[in-house]
């Protein structure tokens, strides 16, 4: 069954994706016409894997609504949730013949799913898409390490603050913030303990610079003052 492009949701996400101008871009025609024919529309709930580590890489996924988390397990058992992932965030980018990670919806989500047997057919014939995705690939190297450097310099509540304005970013909420994922998920992403986690959210609370009015809703009253906290160094909270 073809795909609809130009639903809201599906837009937007492409949007996102690839650019503002994606459905009237002619160089991505091709691209458009790929999607629309061999990419399929799935859905997943809350706590299903959409992707897994480990299995074949034989799919790209395209998120158009909902929030979902890229995790990876040592052998010791050890989780680490490398990022969080919102429409218009391609994932399945992979070199490897299987993932080397996993996704997992946090709250219902929709994507869209292509082989990539199909895109990398594309991208050998097409210039302006193989362009497109070394793009990609280049603002998610940008994203990694950006977030290497922020775990490597940053204190705990320095952290949390990067942590709030970048999901409100991602997300293009507004001030009051849907976080679907647990303290444990955030702390597993910041590279703290999730008791560090909640003190970090009580002394936020504490300077009025968000109100957590319930387990998954926050509030940034201040986000300049945010945004100053995430340079500053003298609010202590133990890691």
């Amino acid at each position: 069954m073809a795909v609809d492009l130009h639903k809201a949701y599906i837009h937007t996400a492409l949007k996102f994706c690839f650019g503002p101008d994606v459905l009237s871009n002619l160089e991505l025609r091709s691209l458009l016409q790929l999607l629309a024919e061999h990419a399929e529309e799935i859905a997943a709930e809350a706590g299903d894997y959409v992707m897994q580590e480990g299995i074949d890489a034989e799919y790209l996924f395209i998120p158009t609504s909902g929030v979902m988390l890229i995790e990876r397990a040592s052998s010791s058992n050890f989780r680490h949730v490398y990022a969080f992932v919102f429409p218009g965030n391609l994932f399945g980018i992979s070199s490897e013949s299987r993932y080397p990670y996993s996704v997992k919806a946090l709250a219902p989500v929709s994507l869209l799913r292509i082989k990539r047997t199909h895109l990398d057919q594309l991208m050998r014939t097409d210039p302006a898409v193989a362009r497109l995705f070394y793009e990609i690939a280049t603002r998610i190297i940008s994203f990694l390490i950006s977030n290497l450097y922020m775990l490597g310099q940053k204190t705990a509540v320095q952290r949390v603050c990067y942590f709030l304005l970048d999901f409100q970013r991602m997300g293009n909420f507004g001030n009051e913030l849907f976080v679907p994922m647990t303290r444990k998920d955030i702390a597993c992403y910041l590279g703290i303990s999730e008791e560090t986690v909640s003190r970090a959210f009580t002394r936020l609370k504490q300077l009025q610079l968000i109100d957590v009015k319930s387990q998954y809703f926050i509030e940034l009253l201040d986000v300049s003052r945010l945004e100053q906290c995430c340079q500053e160094r003298d609010i202590p909270v133990s890691n």
